[in-house]
């Protein structure tokens, strides 16, 4: 096999690891690696990550930037978005 062809397999078998990673992280929140179920809730924030519940609410304790992209944190449902309201106001 000539180098081109072994980097084009390494590029390949990288990208599919890579990918499986990040197919095992989707169910999972990113703050506590646990997966989601229905006793511990998720939300998806405005940026569309999505994190438990609980999760997310301490994380905004503090900070009010999102774990992943750094942009504000707003929660898509509205229930939760009250929770997390509620949190930033303690923090103030």
């Amino acid at each position: 096999m000539d180098a081109i062809a072994k980097m084009d397999n390494l590029s390949s078998a990288a990208a599919f690891v890579e990918g499986g990673i990040q197919d095992a992280f989707d169910d999972a929140c990113s703050i506590c690696l646990e997966p989601f179920c229905d006793s511990n809730p998720s939300t998806v924030t405005g940026c569309k990550h999505e994190f438990h519940l609980q999760c997310i609410l301490e994380w905004c304790q503090r900070s009010s930037q999102c774990p992943m992209c750094l942009q504000p944190i707003s929660l898509k449902d509205t229930d939760s978005q009250e929770l997390l309201e509620v949190v930033e106001g303690e923090n103030h």
